[in-house]
């Protein structure tokens, strides 16, 4: 059995307030994977697809990698998917569920975000935003 994953993303101007813009607002984008997928599978469908998912994101968006490998302490932690938005000087973390959203998702994601800022971010740079 196939089943259907909806991406949204937003349409708006994320460069006046990024931190108050929902990127789930958007036309869908839809990825068609098997009953069993897992986040694994929607990265990769979403790798695989990723000049349309770029223009789905919107213009600035550059893509940095998949499974991104970050090292802190004697701990190896991967990013999902990591971009870097041009016109707002930010990193832009992305973390894929195939579940229903959990506040843990959460925790998780501001770590990621702290590593970003704390190992990859410039000066000039604005704070990481995170998107899950």
């Amino acid at each position: 059995m196939m089943r259907k994953y909806q991406v949204r993303f937003g349409r708006g101007s994320m460069e006046k307030d990024y931190s108050q813009q929902h990127l789930a607002s958007g036309p869908p984008y839809f990825l068609t994977l098997g009953e069993e997928a897992h986040e694994r599978d929607l990265e990769r469908g979403l790798v695989e697809h990723i000049r349309e998912f770029l223009l789905e994101l919107g213009v600035g968006f550059a893509f940095v990698g998949s499974q991104y490998h970050m090292e802190l302490g004697d701990q190896d932690f991967f990013l999902d998917l990591l971009f870097y938005h041009l016109r707002l000087r930010a990193y832009v973390v992305i973390e894929l569920k195939a579940t229903a959203f959990k506040p843990e998702y959460a925790g998780k994601m501001n770590f990621y975000l702290s590593a970003v800022d704390d190992l990859l971010r410039h000066e000039q740079d604005q704070p990481s935003i995170g998107i899950i």
